[in-house]
């Protein structure tokens, strides 16, 4: 026992250091995975050490039990007392009956199957003479093998010996320390045969345990074994626990450093959480909370340049609607006052030119005021294939040498909108189409039930002209942007600003060379 204690003390004190060591090698970060496994260990250990220390003792005692003293003695008096009871027969033949008194007779009136007479020889006894007093008798070939008896179960006046003939038992019995003398042998019952055998087994087996016995208390091989076990338990465990662990603290510090990144200000951080359980669910939650934050950051960072962007709208059109009012009314009175009069012809020309260019200010001063005012939309019932209709026939003449195709679904449901302002939406991207197109493009213009849920309808205008790059992509919604000479770059801010009014959304595909592709969902 006192082996099983030192070592048991052994073992958890190394345990004890290999979690110091453990600790300080990972440093910071490691404390969760130490407790937990730890705490496993202590699980593992506090029923097992109690249950491996009783069993072992019980086991001990057991066999201290098993191995009652003089459990060897009471066997050995119960092989003679069974060997008396057997040859008490013969024992009392022979203290009655003189050896020289033998007959067949005399044999029958004992029960005596038959008895063998041997007389000293050179080195040996010989047998003399056989007297038979039964059937089947024993040859005399059997009876030499067994004679003298001396040492075979030897009592103080008898030695007998069991035999088997045939399958019939027998027992042999002869005075004792007389070698050569006269042997008598009668059957016997079976079950004393039966008898002999299980004693002597059980005796065998007494003997085996007892040396098994001395063994294992003598070199403490069942504490030592219960020490094995304790030993391979808490190896097991603590291998069994660092995984655990593992697989608890990993992504609780993947989503520790993701919400580090995310306080510095990176948005575009993405944890990756390669479990099937609820830290999954947790990583995507978290991965999903961020995009969301980022998404919601770049609507509020865009709401407020449009916001910016709408007070100077606001006063651009102002100033530009106030400065432009004198100057037609100037113009209209030069052209009023030359009127008639043999003037230089370039001064109609001027004169045209500048009206010209005052209109190109009054339509920006228009789109400019139609941006800083962006009013709510007012929304009704509208079948959205009758607005692309609408649209194509309005545009159709400026389209020219474009090939310009309208293609409304079939079963395209009526959708709540504003109805001018979803048309100036796609007034808006048809014009930008054809605009980027050469004689010969086609810009097409469809509709159809759309393909995510959150949606009702989809409508998609699709041109194969000249595309954009990527780097042009990502400004096209930009309010100071715009590819065209005299463009405000207010054109498509106002489209997405009334598809976002709309609880819609809008996604732009293209390539250069290849053409481009607006897809609005509604």
């Amino acid at each position: 026992m006192s082996i099983f204690l030192i070592w048991l003390a052994a073992i958890l004190f190394f345990t004890g250091l290999a979690l110091f060591l453990i600790r300080r090698k990972e440093g910071r970060g490691a404390g969760f995975r130490i407790r937990l496994t730890a705490l496993f260990i202590l699980f593992v250990i506090v029923p097992t050490v109690p249950f491996v220390f009783f069993s072992a003792n019980l086991v001990t005692r057991g066999m201290n039990l098993l191995l009652l003293p003089g459990m060897q003695d009471i066997l050995n008096d119960s092989m003679d007392t069974v060997r008396r009871q057997t040859e008490e027969r013969g024992r009392d033949f022979l203290a009655a009956v003189p050896q020289n008194a033998w007959s067949p007779e005399t044999l029958k009136d004992w029960d005596i199957h038959g008895a063998a007479l041997f007389e000293a020889g050179p080195d040996t006894c010989v047998l003399a003479e056989t007297i038979e007093a039964g059937e089947n008798p024993v040859p005399d070939s059997v009876l030499v093998r067994f004679f003298p008896l001396s040492g075979r179960h030897t009592a103080d006046t008898s030695a007998s010996v069991l035999f088997m003939h045939g399958d019939v038992p027998y027992i042999a019995v002869a005075r004792a320390g007389t070698p050569c003398s006269g042997m008598l042998y009668y059957r016997v019952e079976p079950y004393v045969f039966q008898t002999r055998d299980d004693l002597a087994r059980a005796m065998e087996v007494q003997s085996t345990l007892s040396v098994i016995r001395n063994s294992l208390l003598e070199k403490n091989i069942i504490w030592s074994l219960a020490v094995v076990v304790i030993g391979l338990l808490v190896m097991m465990s603590f291998y069994v626990s660092r995984k655990l662990a593992g697989q608890v603290s990993r992504p609780v510090q993947t989503l520790v450093y993701g919400m580090e990144q995310v306080k510095k200000g990176d948005l575009n951080a993405q944890v990756q959480v390669h479990t099937r359980d609820e830290f999954q669910f947790l990583g995507d939650s978290f991965n999903t909370m961020v995009n969301d934050l980022r998404e919601s950051r770049e609507k509020l960072a865009r709401a407020e340049r449009i916001a910016a962007w709408r007070q100077v709208a606001r006063a651009i059109s102002h100033e530009i609607k106030n400065s432009l009012t004198p100057v037609s009314i100037s113009l209209r009175r030069l052209r009023n006052h030359f009127a008639g009069q043999d003037v230089p012809k370039n001064v109609f020309e001027s004169i045209a030119a500048v009206e010209d260019e005052l209109h190109s200010l009054g339509a920006m001063a228009s789109e400019f005021s139609t941006f800083a005012r962006m009013p709510k939309p007012e929304k009704a019932a509208v079948p959205i294939n009758d607005v692309i209709r609408t649209v194509c026939a309005v545009l159709g003449p400026m389209a020219g040498d474009i090939e310009l195709e309208a293609q409304p679904g079939r079963v395209v449901p009526e959708i709540l909108a504003d109805r001018e302002q979803i048309k100036r939406v796609f007034v808006n991207l048809v014009k930008n189409s054809i605009e980027a197109c050469s004689p010969g493009d086609r810009v097409i213009i469809s509709t159809g039930m759309a393909d995510r849920q959150e949606y009702t309808v989809k409508v998609t205008v699709s041109d194969t002209g000249s595309g954009m790059s990527r780097e042009l992509l990502n400004r096209i919604f930009d309010p100071d942007f715009t590819t065209k000479g005299k463009g405000t770059g207010l054109g498509l801010v106002i489209t997405q600003k009334i598809v976002s009014d709309h609880g819609g959304a809008i996604e732009v595909e293209s390539s250069p060379g290849e053409g481009t592709e607006f897809t609005v969902y509604l």
